[in-house]
């Protein structure tokens, strides 16, 4: 049976976001290696085009910010003190998966708009790993503001880099995004789940 966190006990609730929280921060490292060495193989890539292609340019200079922030971040959380508040770092960590998912969709949407043949390859590639990587940056919250803005300019790019729609592309795209989001709650609840259950048996 699953549980919802605002129907636990104020300790309990806590507890669990902590966990989560925990989660998230050790997550972060492998999460700035690989999307770090992605954006400067796209950034070798992209060079001769980063001064007429603004999105792929911004998307890298956001991308790099927004790693060193989380990075920053995750150390603090480390090294947190008792009163630390939980919710002052969910905010954080949430806002930076936002922002690090709308400067990969930059990326995703001035890529293939200026992609040649092998350019182009790579997106596609950089694509389908954004989207299917979601499902495990960690608790759902995370996930999912994650998720939504990488999927969202992976169907803008589609759309926007061809003179028609891409119906195929598009159908193809919303299978997977789809079978990313289940995966997401799926796996959530399960992670909610077992926390509950150690710290119930912890007692």
């Amino acid at each position: 049976m699953g549980h919802n966190l605002s129907d636990l006990p104020a300790q309990t609730r806590r507890q669990i976001e902590i966990s989560l929280l925990d989660m998230r921060a050790a997550l972060v490292p492998r999460m700035v290696v690989t999307g770090g060495t992605v954006a400067g193989i796209l950034a070798w890539e992209f060079q001769d085009l980063l001064h007429s292609a603004p999105l792929i340019a911004a998307g890298l200079a956001g991308l790099a910010t927004c790693y060193v922030l989380l990075m920053i971040v995750a150390a603090l959380w480390s090294r947190r003190t008792a009163e630390a508040q939980p919710a002052l770092f969910k905010a954080l960590f949430c806002g930076l998966a936002l922002l690090i998912g709308v400067f990969w969709a930059c990326i995703e949407v001035g890529g293939l708009r200026h992609a040649t043949g092998q350019q182009a390859s790579l997106v596609y590639a950089v694509i389908v790993g954004l989207i299917s990587t979601a499902a495990f940056s960690g608790p759902a919250l995370y996930a999912l503001v994650y998720w939504a803005p990488v999927t969202a300019g992976a169907a803008i790019a589609l759309v926007t880099s061809t003179a028609h729609p891409p119906v195929t592309s598009l159908v193809g795209l919303g299978s997977y995004a789809l079978l990313t989001f289940t995966t997401i709650l799926y796996v959530n609840a399960n992670t909610m789940e077992r926390e509950f259950r150690r710290l119930e048996a912890e007692r």
